[in-house]
């Protein structure tokens, strides 16, 4: 009975819609905006008139953006696949970009970032997109996901962010896609995408998993070697081969060093991939990169000497100056004190910790390397503060 009232519900609010279409057109930008404030503002309002849609149906929220469970897909064993179906008023997005994933576990809401594993040409036509998780041990997000979400459930999500996509400026040649468990997520939208706008390009997916009962998007991964006939596909198994070597990807890929290279995984597997390039040739390649961790996986691999680092970071918001040492992070460095600063995957993925900085420098903790002075915008979660640094909007 439930099912049919919604139903008729959401039927009466489409027919609804549509007949007022015509006035929604001619009253124009005005009318959204004015929307758009009375939705942005907090208050008794507000909060009511929410309450109140939640209560007919959950997808009916202004407030959080409700996407509806329509399958939940085995990858592997510790792998699932979510379709889901986003609002209307959900932007859309680029192949490679995350977006954020709400739940609420024991009564507390808890935030993670994966990426989109479809594409928009799917988003286009069937108005759903997927988002592949791995159960990780200990992980109170993706256990909840695994565990308790079923078709037909609803996640709170946000806008797609993220700049691991597609760079079109690079000059036409062998795009090299390089991957590591579940790195490959965003990489096979991207290739997807590519496959279907452009079958004949030339493109190289190296991939690495532990052994082969862990290759993810397996089906997906053959049906486009068969429509796509210059995609070289190279799967590793680590525990048979050992780690990505220079010879390795030399020869699954001659020219590497002259491709463009896309790189997702674990920091170290990261990490190592990129020296081996270094030192495969006299040239580097183009490299774009995405990693995939825990949320502290900087902090398992310290810098070297990084507890030597100090700091006096000057707030100018808060008009507060606090001194550091120990290498702690811009993120760190303001909770320690009672701020809260927005934050969301805590290891370098979703951009939501950005800050700006107007003066001083910092090192990125994800690769040791200090980031120019002049650089403004920085990752606070992988932000280590040196010698003097002013925080403008903290």
């Amino acid at each position: 009975m439930t099912t049919f009232l919604t139903a008729t519900f959401h039927h009466a609010l489409s027919s609804l819609t549509s007949r007022l279409s015509p006035l929604f057109r001619i009253i124009g930008g005005g009318a959204r905006e004015v929307g758009e404030r009375f939705w942005q503002s907090s208050g008794c309002l507000q909060n009511w008139i929410e309450m109140t849609l939640c209560e007919i149906d959950p997808l009916f929220s202004r407030q959080r953006m409700a996407a509806e469970v329509i399958a939940v897909l085995d990858e592997t064993a510790q792998v699932k696949t979510f379709v889901i179906r986003p609002p209307s008023r959900w932007k859309g997005f680029i192949e490679g970009q995350h977006i954020p994933v709400e739940v609420e576990v024991n009564g507390v809401r808890m935030r993670r970032f994966y990426s989109i594993s479809s594409t928009q040409q799917r988003y286009l036509r069937e108005g759903v997109i997927t988002i592949t998780v791995k159960h990780q041990e200990h992980g109170r997000v993706s256990g909840f996901l695994h565990e308790r979400v079923r078709t037909g459930g609803i996640l709170y999500i946000g806008e797609a962010s993220g700049s691991f996509t597609l760079n079109h400026s690079n000059p036409p040649g062998d795009i090299v896609f390089i991957a590591a468990g579940s790195g490959i997520t965003p990489i096979i939208s991207i290739i997807e995408s590519l496959g279907e706008r452009q079958p004949g390009l030339a493109m190289t997916l190296i991939y690495y998993v532990r052994n082969s009962g862990q290759v993810i998007f397996r089906e997906r991964l053959e049906l486009l070697s068969e429509r796509c006939h210059r995609l070289n596909i190279h799967l590793h198994f680590t525990a048979e081969e050992g780690r990505a070597s220079r010879d390795q990807l030399l020869r699954d890929s001659p020219n590497i060093t002259a491709s463009a290279v896309y790189l997702c995984g674990p920091q170290l597997f990261m990490q190592r991939v990129i020296q081996e390039l270094k030192a495969s040739g006299s040239s580097s390649p183009d490299i774009r990169q995405e990693h995939f961790g825990g949320p502290f996986l900087a902090e398992r691999t310290p810098l070297p000497a990084m507890d030597k680092v100090t700091a006096k970071v000057h707030l100018q918001q808060s008009g507060r100056e606090i001194e550091s040492q120990g290498g702690q992070s811009l993120l760190e460095i303001a909770e320690s004190h009672g701020l809260q600063p927005k934050f969301g995957c805590r290891s370098g993925v979703c951009h939501e910790c950005t800050c700006v900085k107007t003066g001083g420098q910092v090192i990125n903790r994800l690769t040791g390397e200090l980031v120019p002075e002049e650089q403004e915008f920085v990752q606070a979660c992988i932000s280590i503060p040196v010698g003097a640094v002013t925080i403008e909007n903290w």
